[in-house]
């Protein structure tokens, strides 16, 4: 991959400026609590009673929300030992959601004709059939809303040079529409490729649109990139700004899915975003190790649906509706696959957690599983250690070289409950592992966006694509053999030796790793 539009200094100015205004705005907060804690100095007494009885009302308040007890336990901590600042900070961004719902107020769901509906019921039954261990899954997703297809083209990519390859020669081939969600878009090689067919599919006639996180994006994609794409009949939308929600969202409920789809009868999800160092272009953490699934057929439409969704979710029209958007019959493959997608409003019950526990639970002979961060609850560490103690393989890929220090620190905190009861955990060696898969007996995969943390599971939106039978499962547990064949495993001696300090700072991290 080569050439590219050099990137002028002046053009990311403005998301600089955003990101500081953002700063600044959280910072104003804070003073604002400091100011007010040092003027409650001034009558003590009533500050303190009140503070304790404004402390106690949140307590009984977080505790009967429907929250996961980690978030329940992090916030406690937080009320409890630093009253006043505690409460202030729980207020502005952890007891209310109602900014949550009003972003997804603006997107009504996708409707699915009824012979749709049955026919993905009918698939559930011949998946129940052909693999019972697997059924269940197959069927909960249905119930969720998300429908099983069959005669769906699975093909899975080990790199994100060869993902970004073949994403731009099916753009190439486009004829009706290209549909574009990451939760980065970077400006560079890469995106210079992508730009340069998207203007040229656009002056065709091809319908286009860009949709990226605000969050991820804000400071690798210029306004004047953005108003390149808009000027030729390029839509192009961002979800969440950050300074529309400063004072509770501008952090949390981030899009952090990965779809692009090509007239429809083509769509990718997987780990990858769009950015020089997915093709290895630059160096940031030694080599970048990631993955994707490109579907083709009907199961397309399965993730054409959740990026539709999300496009109306951030302001984004849809003039011709749903429909005009639904793939052209046909389509041939082997096996079963499901997309599906998750977000916050699906707390405390979220399909992505779900799937995993359940993929976890019933495998018989092995688990692999990739993820660039580990910071889960008691029920999916406990799901883990119970299958290797029954005899199942269960393996932990997480990379050796980690984007950032303090979640690889709360990943690490786990590494002794989890060797000790039998999970096998292992670093690759040659960078970062940003890849986020599972396998179970070479039979059901998950391939998406999905992180093993509490903000894949309980924060953002995430999606993924749920395959059993299909030729990428087995390409998926080659991949992840010949990754382990690059890995180190990590023993339970070694992790015993770690610095006395190293151990303090995990503990502490690891109570607000809701947070991070």
């Amino acid at each position: 991959m080569s050439g590219g539009r050099e990137i002028k200094t002046g053009s990311v100015i403005s998301g600089f400026f955003r990101v500081t205004v953002a700063i600044i705005l959280a910072l104003s907060q804070l003073l604002v609590i400091v100011l007010f804690v040092q003027l409650l100095h001034e009558f003590a007494t009533f500050a303190y009673l009140a503070m304790q009885i404004i402390g106690f009302i949140c307590i009984i308040r977080l505790i009967n929300r429907e929250t996961s007890m980690t978030s329940k336990l992090a916030w406690s901590i937080l009320v409890l030992t630093v009253p006043v600042v505690g409460v202030f900070m729980y207020l502005l961004w952890g007891g209310n959601i109602q900014g949550k719902h009003q972003i997804l107020k603006q997107a009504p769901p996708v409707t699915e004709p009824d012979e749709e509906a049955i026919r993905s019921g009918e698939a559930v039954s011949r998946l129940e059939k052909e693999y019972p261990t697997w059924g269940r899954i197959g069927r909960y997703l249905n119930r969720e809303g998300f429908l099983l297809y069959e005669a769906t083209a699975t093909r899975h990519f080990p790199s994100g040079e060869e993902m970004l390859e073949s994403l731009i020669h099916d753009m190439e081939g486009a004829q009706q529409y290209i549909l574009l969600q990451f939760f980065i878009v970077a400006e560079g090689r890469i995106w210079s490729r992508i730009e340069e067919i998207l203007l040229r599919k656009a002056s065709q006639g091809v319908e286009i649109k860009v949709l990226m996180d605000d969050f991820g994006s804000i400071l690798r994609f210029s306004d004047e990139a953005a108003a390149r794409l808009r000027k030729e009949g390029i839509q192009v939308a961002v979800f969440n700004p950050v300074l529309k929600y400063i004072s509770r969202l501008y952090l949390n409920y981030r899009n952090h899915q990965k779809v692009a789809v090509v007239d429809g009868n083509i769509a990718y999800t997987g780990g990858v975003n769009i950015g020089d160092e997915y093709a290895n272009l630059i160096r940031r953490f030694g080599y970048w190790k990631d993955t994707a699934v490109r579907l083709k057929g009907p199961g397309a439409w399965g993730l054409t649906k959740i990026f539709l969704q999300m496009w109306r979710m951030s302001g984004g029209q849809l003039p011709k509706g749903y429909d005009a958007y639904r793939p052209p019959a046909g389509g041939g493959g082997a096996g079963y696959c499901q997309p599906f997608s998750d977000g916050p409003l699906n707390n405390p019950d979220n399909p992505a957690e779900s799937v995993y526990m359940q993929m976890i639970s019933n495998a018989r002979r092995y688990v692999y599983i990739t993820t660039p961060y580990f910071a889960v609850e008691e029920g999916m560490l406990d799901t883990l250690c119970i299958a290797a103690e029954s005899g199942v393989d269960v393996r932990l890929l997480l990379p050796a070289i980690p984007d950032k220090w303090y979640t690889y620190l709360v990943a690490e905190s786990y590494f002794g409950t989890l060797i000790s009861r039998g999970v096998k955990v292992y670093e690759y060696s040659p960078g970062f592992l940003h890849a986020k898969l599972i396998v179970c007996d070479g039979e059901a995969a998950v391939e998406g966006s999905i992180n093993m943390d509490y903000r894949s599971f309980r924060m953002h939106y995430e999606c993924g694509a749920w395959m059993c039978g299909t030729p990428a499962v087995p390409a998926i547990t080659e991949d992840i053999r010949k990754t382990l064949e690059q890995s180190r495993e990590i023993s339970l001696e070694e992790w015993k030796k770690r610095p006395w300090y190293r151990k303090i700072m995990q503990q502490v991290l690891r109570v607000f790793a809701i947070f991070m």
